[in-house]
């Protein structure tokens, strides 16, 4: 009887997040016209820890992370961070500057983000509601400074 070697197992991964690792992560990311935020909220992660991958500053990651990068590297996100810059319809906010209308879209690019997650979706709900409600005490207050000089 003869006796058949079995095919050499994958070496496992070990967290090594090497030079072509950081610049396929770096390419793809760019490709897709995403920033270090946008990517780091779908792999799971902080964007300062993101960064540091991309950079070389860190060069190892969580085994937990794998997945997800090799997710992202592959090509499996990319319909869900492709939308991320589609455009809101002008006729939506008739009226609106750009640059106000570009913080909503990546208020709701975030949102999206968020989706799998409705937790998230509910803190950031209640983070805008929050900052919101203090510009406009702010505003009212700086409009009712503005109106006593003028008087």
């Amino acid at each position: 009887m003869t006796h058949q070697e079995s095919p050499p197992r994958p070496a496992l991964f070990t967290g090594s997040i090497t030079p072509e690792m950081r610049q396929r992560l770096r390419q793809r990311r760019r490709l897709l016209g995403i920033t270090l935020q946008q990517l780091a909220v779908i792999l799971h992660v902080n964007w300062s820890t993101l960064r540091k991958w991309e950079d070389g500053s860190t060069r190892h990651c969580r085994v937990q992370h794998v997945n997800r990068l090799n997710n992202f590297l592959s090509g499996q996100f990319d319909l869900e961070l492709q939308s991320l810059n589609a455009p809101l319809p002008e006729t939506l906010l008739p009226n609106t500057s750009t640059s106000m209308l570009k913080c909503l879209e990546k208020a709701a690019s975030l949102y999206t983000l968020c989706g799998k997650h409705p937790d998230l979706q509910s803190e950031l709900l209640h983070l805008f509601r929050r900052d919101l409600a203090e510009a406009a005490r702010r505003l009212v207050r700086r409009s009712n400074a503005i109106t006593s000089i003028e008087n």
